[in-house]
């Protein structure tokens, strides 16, 4: 029962501060929520068993990014110069974004049903992967040159 708790609250922590770091107006406040939604991330693989992705989150998802968009920060002018949404913008957002959530929900009720090969294949590739840990397996193995791209593509940034 609190693994389930536990788990709810980090899934509604990450949705919190990812919510938070999108719509938030100061772009300080972002960056923070960013932050932490990286590190609340780390949390959520090492609660998976993950620990070696865990680290991963924590150094480079939280930490690398986290100086790089400060730097950033830094360089950039004085608040009160960012552009405002108004509200007939907003409205029209809303206005085309609702009907198209009312007619796409549904359509994933299907999906929840269908079973998925994909655990089955994980389990007959695990023995080849060199890992002990499903994620670890998926991210280092089956998508390694998708991760190390993205890793080269950071720290050159």
């Amino acid at each position: 029962m609190t693994d389930w708790l536990l788990d709810g609250v980090l899934g509604l922590l990450l949705l919190g501060l990812a919510g938070g770091a999108l719509h938030v107006r100061q772009l300080y406040a972002g960056v923070l929520l960013f932050v932490s939604f990286g590190l609340v991330l780390a949390l959520v693989w090492a609660r998976l068993g993950a620990a070696d992705l865990a680290l991963a989150e924590a150094a480079i998802g939280a930490g690398l990014t986290g100086v790089l968009l400060f730097a950033a920060l830094a360089r950039q002018p004085l608040a009160g110069s960012e552009p405002r949404l108004s509200g007939r913008r907003r409205l029209a957002a809303v206005l085309v974004l609702l009907p198209l959530l009312i007619v796409l929900l549904p359509q994933l009720a299907p999906l929840a049903e269908q079973t998925s090969r994909v655990p089955l294949q994980i389990d007959a590739a695990m023995a080849q992967s060199g890992v002990d840990h499903p994620v670890t397996a998926v991210l280092l193995n089956f998508r390694a040159w998708d991760t190390l791209l993205e890793l080269a593509v950071l720290l050159l940034a």
